[in-house]
């Protein structure tokens, strides 16, 4: 006896395919049977003022499902959620954002309260107290991160991209106190 079923498949990856596919770690007659529509989706970090948009939508959500009374997010907080790299994507935004709204005791979320106030960002907005040294270690540990998720943690392709070897990679993660797996 036969079955006819009409069924569609929505598959997504965090993989370049046609590189995957060039390189064999993918075949490319299964991507042309499920491949019939293609939708590219840029990582959170790439789609510039949507991310506050989308944090917003989370913010308000999150408030009227957990009767919550927070109105916004605080200056810093929409500069610090623009800048972040979100190595986890929408889910870690989400995430964040839930958790702030829980824990949040005022009207409107802090940086403290999305996990970023050490963020490079985030913190020590006050010219008076920057100086050259702090600058820069600063933008070395953000250069650092959003390397880190844009290759996600290959550390050749890290180094390759940031044009210094894998030692001083290694070096320069340790010296900011970042995770890695050598």
């Amino acid at each position: 006896m036969k079955i006819s079923v009409n069924a569609r498949i929505v598959a997504a990856t965090n993989v370049d395919i046609q590189k995957a596919i060039k390189e064999g770690k993918f075949r490319e007659d299964l991507f042309y049977r499920i491949g019939v529509i293609s939708i590219h989706l840029p990582p959170l970090r790439e789609r510039g003022e949507d991310i506050v948009l989308i944090a917003n939508y989370f913010l308000r959500r999150f408030s009227k499902s957990l009767n919550k009374k927070v109105q916004g997010f605080s200056p810093l907080s929409v500069e610090c959620i623009r800048f972040f790299a979100w190595p986890g994507n929408v889910r870690e935004l989400e995430n964040r954002v839930q958790s702030a709204v829980i824990m949040s005791e005022s009207a409107l979320i802090e940086p403290r309260d999305l996990g970023l106030d050490d963020r490079p960002n985030c913190v020590n907005k006050s010219p008076v107290t920057l100086n050259l040294k702090n600058a820069k270690e600063m933008v070395e540990k953000e250069i650092l991160s959003v390397a880190m998720a844009q290759h996600s943690g290959n550390m050749t392709k890290i180094a390759e991209a940031l044009g210094i070897s894998r030692p001083t990679l290694y070096d320069l993660l340790k010296k900011h106190g970042m995770d890695y797996k050598a």
